[in-house]
């Protein structure tokens, strides 16, 4: 989880949102998943890869921060 509450400097911010993007994003194709029998699993997988990669791209970034 990406913390809300910690103060980001304006270079951070950027980074912060989008990781928190992604998290939001990935929430919701995990709940896509599963709640549709019907769903294509193979492209439910490739968007929960993607915003997997994202979502650890930006969060590293903000590690390297802190």
């Amino acid at each position: 989880m990406i913390p809300r509450n910690m103060y980001y400097s304006s270079t951070q911010r950027p980074a912060a949102r989008k990781a928190e993007q992604h998290q939001n994003r990935l929430q919701c194709i995990a709940e896509l998943a599963n709640s549709s029998r019907r769903a294509d699993h193979f492209s439910v997988i490739q968007a929960m890869i993607l915003a997997c990669k994202r979502l650890l791209r930006y969060s590293t970034q903000l590690k390297k921060w802190l």
